[in-house]
């Protein structure tokens, strides 16, 4: 069986790309997570809720995928500003 295991959600506002979120479906212990590779809002759309738009739309997304992915894994750095949008995002 081939599973695709690359994901990339886009939001545009005509030409513009105003947020984007790649990452890659992995399998660990009998569970799927999809693994966050890269995820930005473009600085002039950023503190309108267009990151917790996309964060949302990739949860539901997930959910209707045909096998089970039960978590999502972020990667940042201690005391970036993308901490404190995660943790407002319930991560």
């Amino acid at each position: 069986m081939c599973y695709e295991v690359s994901r990339g959600y886009v939001i545009y506002d005509g030409d513009v790309v105003v947020s984007m979120l790649c990452g890659r479906i992995m399998t660990y212990l009998g569970f799927k997570e999809l693994w966050v590779d890269e995820f930005s809002v473009n600085p002039e759309y950023q503190r309108k809720g267009i990151g917790t738009q996309m964060m949302n739309y990739v949860k539901e997304q997930l959910r209707q995928e045909k096998e089970k992915i039960s978590y999502i894994v972020l990667n940042t750095e201690k005391g970036y500003p993308s901490v404190k949008f995660y943790e407002a995002n319930g991560f």
